[in-house]
């Protein structure tokens, strides 16, 4: 019984001993791998964060490499300390086992392979070297460095980028499957909605004009040219019995994208005949969304619409008002109020939210000389609306996604291929099987009975 348990064992081991790997512990030399560089700045650049094995070629007596990731490493070109830049680095280092020193140099990948646009890309907090990632079989190595960002008009985005390299990092090469690292689209929509009720020249003749002036300032911020289109109505009176795009005093003084020139905009603007009358806040609301639906972008998803209401009294269709604005609201179109001298602080919040109590995207105004005081804050408040923020339905999708923080190498496609072939292997089997038997007890023998195959 002992020999034929030994003489298992021997075989075992004899069958599996192929399968294990064994080493020496070299207790002559005491290997470093290190950066010189690291170890002497009086700083932590995380050296060692990330590591990578070369594959050993001993049969072409390469060295043994690492390719080591110091996340934390500042760069000389920005100044002398880590304050003036964290890029990090990656070194690949070598070392012989008679040797105990070793050598590593940079082979961080180079910032200009990252984008093709003109927009600013800002490098000195990269952090490049906190992901690191390969297949273990082979030269293919992905670095990336997930604190990459870039400047846009009114934020900074951290998308991330990553880099591939099937040389263990001598050279590098964007990753192709990387989405590119532009600012958000800025298509904009905004559609200024004027009171033309005859208070708002009460006190002074010129108080329209001050309207006027403050549209095109508002105006000026955005490039009408390309990416934003602007629109201009004026209401007042409505007429019952009268379809509203024939209403007189409900009008559309500028369509939606009429002029892409900033000159010939503010001359239209200029030209603006004030109407007097009442105020019909409720349907020149719903007169500003056909205007709206007119856009060859109304349906497009990265497009903002904003309609701006400025309005200096209370509306004379108030039960209609709550509709309107919500409704509008429902397109994704973003609502800002503006009320001057004798407004209706409760309207206002109605048109911008939908809430009483909320402030959202209200202005409120003791003249219409303080106009030109909210120019600055209004514009603010519409690039908001175009980058990192979330309006409506619309989110900023990858626009902080830290791309690399973290990853593995995996062959899944190939185990999902051999998964799928066991599985429809088995379930082939086990029809045949099913039908095998059926056929037995249908026939009442003794020999099974086969099916044709469909």
């Amino acid at each position: 019984m002992f020999v034929r348990s030994t003489t298992k064992i021997i075989c075992f081991v004899f069958l599996f001993s192929r399968f294990v790997f064994s080493w020496n512990i070299d207790v002559i030399y005491t290997k470093y791998l290190r950066d010189v560089e690291s170890f002497n700045s009086s700083t932590s650049n995380f050296f060692g964060y990330q590591i990578k094995s070369r594959v050993y070629e001993k049969q072409n007596q390469s060295k043994p490499t690492f390719l080591i990731g110091s996340p934390r490493s500042w760069s000389q070109s920005t100044g002398s300390d880590e304050s003036a830049g964290l890029e990090g680095d990656l070194l690949s280092c070598s070392f012989d086992f008679t040797d105990p020193s070793s050598d590593c140099h940079s082979v961080r990948p180079p910032v200009a392979n990252q984008t093709l646009s003109d927009d600013p890309i800002i490098s000195d907090r990269d952090a490049i070297g906190l992901g690191l990632f390969g297949n273990p079989s082979s030269q293919n190595i992905m670095s990336c460095a997930p604190l990459r960002m870039k400047q846009c008009t009114s934020s900074v985005l951290t998308l991330g980028t990553c880099y591939t390299s099937s040389d263990f990092g001598n050279t590098w090469e964007s990753d192709e499957k990387m989405p590119p690292v532009a600012c958000p689209s800025n298509h904009l929509e905004i559609m200024f909605v004027l009171d033309g009720s005859g208070s708002v020249i009460t006190k002074d003749p010129r108080n329209f004009d001050r309207v006027k002036g403050w549209v095109k300032n508002v105006t000026l911020k955005f490039n009408i040219a390309t990416s934003a289109r602007v629109g201009v109505v004026q209401y007042s009176h409505f007429y019952d019995g009268m379809d509203l795009v024939d209403q007189e005093f409900i009008k559309v003084e500028i369509g939606l994208g009429e002029f892409t020139e900033q000159r010939q905009f503010q001359y239209a603007v200029d030209n603006i005949p004030f109407q007097g009358f009442t105020t019909y806040t409720a349907h020149a609301i719903n007169r500003t969304i056909l205007e709206f639906e007119t856009s060859p972008r109304f349906s497009d998803p990265t497009n903002q619409k904003v309609m701006v209401l400025l309005t200096d009294g209370r509306s004379n269709d108030f039960s209609h008002l709550q509709a309107s604005a919500s409704y509008a609201r429902s397109l994704n179109i973003t609502m800002f109020a503006v009320g001057v001298a004798g407004y209706s602080k409760s309207e206002l919040q109605i048109v911008a939210s939908g809430e009483l109590g909320n402030d959202e995207r209200v202005f409120g105004l003791g003249d219409f000389t303080d106009l030109d005081t909210i120019v600055g804050t209004l514009q603010s408040s519409i690039e908001s609306i175009l980058e990192g923020g979330s309006t409506m339905n619309n989110t900023n999708e990858l626009q902080q996604a830290e791309t690399g923080l973290s990853g593995v190498y995996g062959q899944v496609v190939c185990v999902c291929v051999c998964l799928c072939v066991v599985f429809m292997c088995c379930v082939f089997v086990g029809d045949m099987l099913l039908r095998v038997r059926l056929g037995f007890f249908n026939r009442g023998g003794f020999f099974p009975y086969l099916p044709q195959l469909r």
